[in-house]
């Protein structure tokens, strides 16, 4: 798997439209990782932290609505959007999946090329970009990454002492808040 590639997870039963999907995806720079079930997929959003899903809405043996939704209340994955692609074309489908949740709605048959300019668009919406912690805290040109411990200005790399990282980043976290001290 490529290191700063976006993570996308697809969820699909069908092992014809999973390899399409997965292949044109990998082909596009993403690192790509498979489900083909509906009741594994919700570890499989937990443990992998994809950036999208890309969700088949009739799974065999949970429905896609139904994973949308827990994503939408899980708090550690709710941020996560969620392509559907799905045979179900009707308007009043397309309302519920959108309803539940999804970023974007795609009918199978689909062209390859359009999912993939969707799952572009769904990520440049999202704010993700390949490389970026989940936990950012971006101000205009900086960037703090507060597991790593790295601050970044214009892209680049500022080095910074434990005790200088910790001041910035509380700082950056409380940033429309007014700091007193007690004294005038």
């Amino acid at each position: 798997m490529q290191t700063n590639a976006e993570k996308i997870l697809v969820v699909e039963d069908d092992p014809d439209v999973q390899e399409l999907i997965s292949s044109n995806l990998r082909r596009g720079g993403y690192a790509v990782e498979e489900v083909t079930s509906g009741a594994f997929a919700m570890a499989a959003i937990r443990s992998f932290q994809p950036d999208l899903v890309v969700l088949d809405r009739m799974l065999p043996d949970k429905d896609g609505i139904q994973i949308c939704r827990e994503m939408k209340i899980d708090p550690r994955v709710r941020q996560v959007p969620v392509v559907m692609v799905t045979a179900r074309s009707a308007e009043a489908d397309i309302i519920m999946g959108l309803q539940a949740g999804a970023d974007d709605y795609v009918t199978k048959p689909f062209r390859p090329r359009e999912l993939l300019a969707r799952i572009s668009s769904v990520l440049r919406r999202s704010g993700s970009y390949p490389g970026r912690p989940r936990d950012a805290i971006l101000i205009r040109e900086l960037a703090i990454d507060p597991a790593g411990r790295e601050a970044r200005v214009c892209g680049e790399r500022v080095d910074l002492s434990h005790i200088e990282f910790d001041v910035l980043l509380f700082l950056a976290r409380h940033r429309l808040n007014v700091l007193y001290d007690g004294h005038e």
